[in-house]
This record gives C-alpha cells, structure tokens and sequence, in this order.
C-alpha cells in the first residue's frame, strides 16, 4: 500500500447540512454530514466554531476551530467518537507544525511540520491500542476535541 501525502486527498467542497454554507473537506464521502455553529462568509465556513460531522445519521466526531474560505486554519482541538483525538496548528486545512494525536487508549504521538510520530524515546503501539488495522495509515481528519 502507497500512502499519500495529505495535500494529495481529494479535498471537495461539501455544502453544510441546514445551511448554504460550504466547507473544504478533506475526507468527502456522500454518507457523511457535515454542521457549523459559526459564521458563513461569501458561501463559506469562517471564523470561529464548532465543525461536527456525522456519518449515515450517526456521530462521528467535531472539531472546535477557526475555518477560513471553508478550511481549518490555526489552533484546532479535534475528537473522534471512539476517542481519539488532535490538538494541533492547522494550514489550508491541514495538520502544519506541532501537534499532538492521543490514540484512544491515551496513547500520545506528538510531531511538528505536519508529521505525527511517537517520541524516540516511546516504544511501538499494537493495532489494538492505536484502534487501527493491520492496512491501514494514521492520518489526521478535521475533528476536534472536548474542552
């Protein structure tokens, strides 16, 4: 398996569920919903809010951010409903400098320039601690955190 940089997915304006507002997402599936409690500017998601997506009805995760033209962009908390999470600085609404991704079981990966990996001096997790298959590739969707 190839993994892609984050700048390659395709990213798709998807317009906000009870709104006319857009957003720039990163991870576009037609079963997934996407709402903003923030400001909507020229058709797009903007300033300060909470992003929270759905996928076939159900929670999926949220992301307490500024979005600017419809993309995260600054400081950003994300979590995910099986709780993992993301506290990290955001470009074009993509991980870019620090961050810190905590796996569901607490486990911390921290990195900086838009690459999260655990510390030198932290052992390998097994797919049961980090909630991930034998395929697959850690990368960092748009989701926040809870305070």
């Amino acid at each position: 398996m190839v993994a892609l940089p984050a700048s390659a997915l395709a990213e798709q304006a998807v317009t906000l569920e009870g709104s006319d507002c857009r957003y720039r997402d990163q991870y576009p599936d037609r079963r997934k919903t996407i709402r903003w409690s923030g400001a909507c500017v020229d058709g797009w998601a903007s300033g300060p809010g909470v992003l929270t997506w759905f996928h076939d009805g159900r929670y999926e995760g949220r992301a307490d951010a500024a979005l600017a033209d419809g993309r995260i962009e600054g400081r950003a908390r994300i979590a995910w409903r099986d709780g993992r999470r993301l506290d990290g600085n955001f470009k074009d609404g993509l991980v870019s400098g620090e961050a810190t991704h905590v796996w569901r079981t607490g486990a911390p990966m921290r990195g900086n320039g838009g690459t999260i990996a655990a510390p030198a001096s932290a052992r390998s997790f097994s797919r049961a601690e980090t909630g991930m298959s034998a395929s697959s590739t850690a990368t960092v969707p748009p989701a926040p955190a809870s305070s």
